[in-house]
């Protein structure tokens, strides 16, 4: 408990007027217990493997200020294990209020894993999901596991989905898969109306363009107005042509 209570004080909700740096970014001093590791050990005492996963994966939607902790004893202490779990979780989430946070962290997961059984899964919620967000972060997922259904449903969406807030996702994500066939659709997104979209398919295009796309981007350089895009597109095209 004294491990927890220094954890809590960390936070600003404890702190009289004081902003906080998570304590996940926080690094430990020698000899220092880890709090992530003595909550896991504090909340499964007495349960089975599964049970202490259901449980961890669960309390999300009860302690949503605090969910990096439950999604850090994921990732460091479970690992693979948890990704059966992770999948039911993603498919039917708790109903509570915050049982999106739920999805989001099983997505999260799942994306940073690359597991290929959760793509249709992903697929669904990047079209369906009530939350921009949870949308966008299932795109993100998408393009982390890369698999060529992924790959698809990514493409199809640039082009079918009008939210420019997931628009910007999926040019995130398409911009991880370094893959030559999302170069036609990051392309048609530089020539959205809204500049975070065009921006994220210029960063998109630095990591995957290619030398035939040049003349199209300077073109573009040239007459975008928004200095922050204009400058990712310069950069892009700089990099395309030090290949």
């Amino acid at each position: 408990m004294p491990v927890l209570s220094r954890e809590l004080a960390r936070f600003t909700p404890y702190q009289a007027g004081c902003a906080s740096v998570p304590a996940a970014f926080i690094p430990l001093e020698v000899r220092e217990p880890d709090p992530v590791l003595v909550y896991w050990q504090m909340r499964t005492e007495g349960k089975s493997l599964p049970q202490a996963i259901e449980d961890i994966i669960h309390s999300v939607a009860d302690l949503v200020p605090g969910r990096f902790m439950q999604q850090e004893i994921l990732r460091e202490y479970v690992g693979p294990a948890a990704v059966p779990y992770l999948l039911r979780a993603l498919a039917a989430p708790p109903t509570s209020d915050h049982g999106v946070d739920v999805q989001g962290v099983a997505a999260q997961l799942l994306g940073e894993w690359r597991v290929k059984e959760a793509v249709p899964l992903l697929i669904d919620l990047m079209h369906r999901a009530r939350l921009w967000s949870l949308r966008g972060t299932a795109a993100i997922a998408l393009g982390e596991i890369g698999s060529p259904e992924a790959v698809d449903a990514l493409i199809a969406a640039a082009d079918l989905q009008q939210d420019a807030e997931l628009l910007a996702s999926v040019a995130d994500a398409l911009g991880y898969l370094r893959d030559a066939r999302a170069e036609a659709a990051l392309m048609k997104l530089l020539q959205h109306p809204d500049a975070k979209v065009r921006y994220a398919a210029a960063k998109a295009i630095e990591s995957s363009g290619t030398f035939r796309i040049l003349p199209e981007l300077e073109q573009r350089a040239d007459q975008e107005t928004v200095e922050s895009v204009r400058r990712a597109l310069v950069q892009a095209i700089e990099r395309i042509r030090g290949q």
